[in-house]
């Protein structure tokens, strides 16, 4: 129909669903989460919350239920981690959470005072940390927005480290890199980008084979 401006339209659903607050009691006087993430089914939800002073990260099993569990959790005293975690991203099959994280007490020997990639595998509650094992070297930069396949098997990043390369070949300046988990000890790290600017924000779809970033 014939208008002199470009209408606004507005669609509401019939079917409104419901709606739940994902959080337990044991987290009370707390600020509330941020920047969730979801499995498919919407099982499995993981979240960043402020818990004194710091980001956190938590996840909960809908179906199970219970309280939220603490991710980012110091490896010696399982309290929450000393620094900031941010931006989690749960698997489509709801298997592996990936975050990026300030915190050095998160797994042993974080020396490095560097923003780091984390994935947790929620059947054996192991976490670990984005660095190349064939040099037994920290990353020498900072490492950013992980996303991860449906089956959590591969991750895709961005980072400012030069040493993150199973290969050994150094990279510069802002790069994106796929971590191809597998079995953690024969995990390899490679860089798909070397460009002359910086390249961020990368995403990965559920099969794993093709990513986008800018």
């Amino acid at each position: 129909f014939p208008l002199e401006n470009t209408p606004s339209i507005s669609l509401t659903s019939s079917f409104t669903g419901t709606t739940n607050l994902v959080e337990g009691t044991a987290n009370t006087n707390r600020e509330g989460g941020e920047r969730p993430s979801s499995s498919r089914n919407g099982r499995i939800v993981a979240y960043e919350k402020s818990v004194n002073g710091n980001q956190q990260i938590y996840y909960m099993d809908m179906l199970a239920g219970g309280e939220p569990i603490l991710i980012s959790r110091n490896f010696q005293t399982d309290q929450e981690s000393n620094g900031n975690n941010y931006k989690p991203k749960v698997s489509e099959d709801g298997s592996t959470i990936v975050f990026h994280s300030s915190s050095s007490d998160l797994v042993p020997g974080d020396f490095n005072d560097q923003m780091d990639v984390f994935l947790f595998r929620l059947a054996s509650a192991e976490l670990v940390r984005a660095n190349n094992k064939n040099l037994g070297v920290e990353a020498n930069g900072p490492s950013f927005n992980p996303s991860v396949s449906g089956d959590g098997k591969v991750i895709v990043f961005e980072s400012l480290a030069t040493n993150l390369q199973t290969s050994g070949q150094e990279t510069s300046g802002r790069q994106i890199f796929v971590w191809e988990t597998g079995k953690f000890e024969a995990s390899s790290i490679f860089a798909i980008t070397s460009g002359n600017g910086e390249s961020k924000t990368p995403s990965i779809d559920a099969s794993g084979n093709a990513v986008v970033f800018a």
